[in-house]
């Protein structure tokens, strides 16, 4: 039942924020040129590979070195809006609201990150999660992000969920003060 209602939420949520996704692929278009919507294989429940969807916020150079940050990006990512395709992500059943946030395989390379990967990757990943609550305003390496993916995995239940979840709410206006640059925290 909670799955289903998840995803019924998931929907009723982007229904709701539709004008806003409209508008917001209509910029992406306008000022940066196609294609609006970012696509990235990440590892879901299980190490399953799903594919992330995102605002893209970057430059589109081949060479993934000489990628900046768009005009437009630096704002769609200090207020976190490029995060809302993942909307679908959830509606799709293969991202829940709370959990770590999914990663690519390439993130799993460090000794620390190796050791805990079952056990992240034994619940589905989040939109948003403990990690993300917890940000100090800086960026973060993954295995800082680590300890609190695994905190939550280890303690997980629906008060846990509900409290990262008002609690998302104040972190995204601190982190829309803090992160003038858009950078990932």
């Amino acid at each position: 039942m909670k799955k289903f209602l998840t995803r019924l939420f998931s929907l009723f949520i982007i229904l709701v924020f539709s004008p806003i996704f409209i508008i917001v692929y209509l910029l992406i278009i306008y000022f940066d040129g196609p294609p609006a919507i970012f696509k990235s294989k990440r590892l879901g429940l299980s190490s399953k590979e799903i594919i992330l969807y995102k605002f893209r916020t970057m430059t589109k150079d081949r060479d993934v070195t000489k990628r900046v940050i768009t005009k437009i990006g630096k704002y769609l990512r200090r207020s976190s809006i490029d995060e809302l395709p993942q909307l679908f992500n959830i509606m799709f059943g293969e991202m829940n609201f709370v959990g770590p946030r999914p990663l690519p395989e390439e993130s799993y390379k460090t000794e620390r990150m190796k050791e805990y990967k079952l056990l992240r990757l034994s619940v589905k990943p989040g939109l948003t999660g403990l990690s993300q609550i917890n940000t100090l305003g800086k960026p973060r390496s993954t295995d800082e992000k680590l300890v609190y993916d695994i905190k939550y995995v280890k303690t997980r239940n629906i008060y846990l969920d509900i409290y990262i979840i008002i609690k998302t709410f104040g972190t995204l206006l601190r982190r829309f003060k803090v992160n003038k640059s858009g950078e990932t925290l």
